[in-house]
């Protein structure tokens, strides 16, 4: 059942880029939240290579 779900959630999603799709819905009051994800997504990258 919860594979279920998510596969339904996931056929939902229509954004490419999540960080980008926060901004726009938060907007100015997301700012520090948007810049959080930005900083987690770098520290990823780095750890990838």
């Amino acid at each position: 059942m919860w594979s279920q779900v998510l596969a339904e959630l996931a056929e939902e999603t229509d954004y490419d880029n999540f960080k980008s799709e926060v901004a726009r819905h938060q907007g100015k009051a997301g700012c520090a939240y948007e810049h959080c994800l930005h900083e987690v997504w770098s520290v990823m990258y780095k750890l990838q290579k």
